[in-house]
């Protein structure tokens, strides 16, 4: 956990995702599970939906804000960013991050350690890229 906490830190403006990571991490640390699995995911979630409006460029700002409306979960839009071409590392356990997410929001069920641990191993998976470390899958 220290080494990526010091990781993300060398960054000068480092992306809003990586803040939401190192704050998952830190709270992870301090034992507030559900405050980690948040974050982790919405760290994912800010990744990705960054991955896709870059990848749509071209597109006017409606016209991603219209697509991107009709996007809901970390599973939509990963599934969406790998169908329309976007580069993303391959996570085969989506449901690690969003399972717990959606457990913690919809029906206040308290994430323990191990999901915890789960979503933010998940979650490193995704932001490689940004980490520059661990697996780069495409």
């Amino acid at each position: 956990v220290e080494y990526i906490i010091k990781a993300i830190e060398t960054f000068r403006d480092f992306p809003l995702e990586l803040e939401y990571y190192k704050s998952a991490l830190l709270q992870y640390r301090y034992g507030r599970y559900a405050d980690c699995v948040l974050s982790s995911a919405t760290a994912s979630e800010i990744f990705v939906r960054r991955k896709i409006r870059n990848y749509l460029s071209c597109a006017s700002r409606e016209e991603k804000d219209a697509i991107m409306d009709g996007l809901h979960g970390l599973k939509a839009l990963y599934s969406f960013a790998k169908r329309i071409g976007c580069k993303l590392p391959c996570v085969k356990e989506l449901g690690k991050i969003s399972n717990p997410r959606n457990k913690a929001i919809h029906e206040g069920i308290k994430p323990d350690k191990n999901s915890a641990l789960k979503t933010l191993e998940e979650t490193r998976k995704i932001l490689s890229e940004l980490l520059l470390f661990g697996e780069a899958d495409t």
